[in-house]
């Protein structure tokens, strides 16, 4: 008995193997896509990613995320993006120097009655962990004062959480004449830089403050 084969049948046939996967190619199912079961690191779409750069950072086969600049990758810390230092680290913020216009913006008077430059403190409030502390740089003659005194030691984990308070005051012989005063809550930049330089409200000037590491 003659088997015949329909044309129907055969164009069948033909159309099922023409849609055949090419040779090391594998159809996508639950099971291969990336994911907890297949992917320690993290999964970028569909490719899993060993998840310790800053720009594929994760583990557990969840999405990848994109560390920001003041953050690093660390997998195994919680948040993965942690701080570039270390927030026990201590520190030590420092005044170093100042630029004072010569005279007084809000009344174009010289600092002093007898018009002899201003004698400048900074008087710094820091945070720390426990109790703020508050301290003050000697007294500095002039439109240009610099230091290497005053200032404070606190932990970076304080100084990224809270304000500084930082108070110029031109030293006088009856009181104290307040030149400017500012808040300022540093960021990881400000460590990775090691100075920061502020614009004192008032258009009075300029002051900078150095950030040094303490062992």
């Amino acid at each position: 008995m003659k088997h015949l084969f329909s044309p129907l049948l055969l164009i069948a046939i033909l159309a099922v193997s023409g849609c055949g996967y090419d040779d090391g190619e594998l159809p996508i199912t639950p099971d291969t896509l990336c994911g907890p079961h297949n992917c320690s690191g993290c999964c970028l779409g569909n490719t899993c990613q060993p998840g310790t750069l800053d720009t594929t950072c994760g583990k557990g086969g969840g999405a990848c995320v994109t560390c920001q600049a003041e953050t690093r990758c660390s997998p195994d810390k919680n948040p993965i993006c942690a701080p570039k230092l270390p927030l026990d680290s201590s520190w030590k913020v420092q005044p170093s120097t100042a630029n004072i216009e010569p005279l007084d913006p809000s009344d174009g008077l010289s600092w002093d009655a007898d018009n002899s430059p201003p004698d400048v403190v900074v008087e710094m409030t820091c945070p720390t962990d426990g109790a703020p502390i508050t301290t003050r740089t000697s007294e500095i003659s002039g439109l240009t004062p610099s230091w290497s005194d005053g200032g404070c030691t606190t932990t970076a984990n304080a100084l990224l959480n809270s304000p500084l308070t930082v108070n110029v005051i031109d030293i006088d012989f009856a009181f104290d004449d307040p030149i400017s005063s500012f808040q300022y809550t540093l960021t990881a930049a400000d460590f990775e830089a090691g100075v920061v330089v502020r614009t004192l409200p008032g258009n009075v000037g300029t002051l900078t403050l150095r950030l040094q590491p303490r062992q």
